[in-house]
């Protein structure tokens, strides 16, 4: 990733004053120099792979960078594997680890990110997220993951391109419905992360959104209680 400039971190600096965000988070980076913003960031025209030692210390010059401008906590957020050469080393848990602790920043959690990468990269979900620096854990981000053979049907009415390029035992971050396997994974890691936020990333449906938010707010008062009694 190249280096950040002063327009982008003045850019940042006014969005954490206008917002008055409690902490910023960022995704934690590519394995490329740079990549496109269109639908699977992609590596941008004319840049090649980066071997992981490099894109390490590059991404976590950026985030010391970034830190250390902020009136805030940065988190860097674990990001889902794509199949192409931008998301190669930066999905891998231990990867994710070491550039949070040389970067020296907390960590931001997003469960169905984790279960994409796990899937993708051979791994049982709770061994890759045992991996992750979940004790800098301060925000869990949700969402519901489709295999590509049960979310072509729903892509091909809105984006049939994209639809076409779904292979049937991927797994991939679409923000849908969250499912029981979701809810598990949310109660595990409730378990195992000093988590102080929470966030549901769903937007399609009201009613649906609205029995998701009841449903977690009955899990999460749940998983507190417990934690008190014990």
């Amino acid at each position: 990733p190249p280096p950040l400039d002063e327009a982008g971190l003045a850019a940042v600096l006014d969005y954490v004053a206008l917002t008055g965000t409690p902490w910023f988070s960022v995704h934690l980076g590519f394995g490329v120099e740079n990549v496109t913003t269109g639908d699977g960031f992609d590596p941008a025209g004319g840049t090649g792979p980066l071997a992981p030692a490099v894109a390490q210390d590059r991404i976590s010059r950026n985030a010391r960078t970034l830190r250390d401008a902020l009136s805030v906590p940065l988190l860097l957020e674990n990001v889902p594997r794509f199949p192409n050469i931008a998301h190669d080393h930066v999905c891998e848990p231990d990867f994710i680890a070491r550039v949070v602790q040389a970067a020296d920043t907390w960590f931001l959690l997003d469960l169905a990110h984790a279960r994409v990468s796990a899937a993708y990269l051979g791994y049982d979900v709770h061994d890759y997220l045992s991996r992750l620096p979940l004790e800098r854990t301060v925000e869990i981000h949700l969402s519901g993951p489709r295999w590509g053979h049960e979310y072509r049907p729903v892509l091909e009415a809105v984006r049939p391109d994209l639809a076409a390029q779904l292979v049937d035992d991927v797994l991939y971050d679409v923000h849908e419905l969250l499912r029981q396997a979701d809810y598990d994974l949310l109660v595990w890691a409730l378990r195992e992360t000093p988590v102080r936020a929470i966030t549901l990333e769903y937007w399609h449906d009201r009613d649906a959104l609205r029995e998701q938010l009841v449903c977690l707010r009955a899990l999460v008062a749940a998983a507190v209680n417990g934690a008190a009694t014990r």
